[in-house]
């Protein structure tokens, strides 16, 4: 598990939990699915959002696919 501090414009700053849930080892399907879980650095409030990824990423990759994945989740809740 690693554990990023991101702030995001106009929505604050949070801590970034990554998990992998699946690791994607079956051969003919290499995505991995992947957990991020923003906690409010004010308000300790939690969500929690799933997104995947393909093969050869980097670490900034996977960083902005969860920041990609939370922003589409708190739109569709507005």
């Amino acid at each position: 598990m690693s554990e990023i501090i991101v702030s995001m414009s106009g929505i604050g700053q949070y801590t970034l939990s990554l998990d992998i849930v699946d690791p994607g080892i079956d051969p003919s399907d290499d995505i991995e699915v992947w957990r991020a879980v923003f906690t409010d650095q004010e308000g300790h409030s939690s969500w929690e959002v799933y997104f995947e990824m393909g093969p050869d990423y980097e670490a900034w990759d996977l960083i902005d696919e969860a920041i990609t994945a939370y922003r589409q989740t708190i739109e569709e809740l507005d």
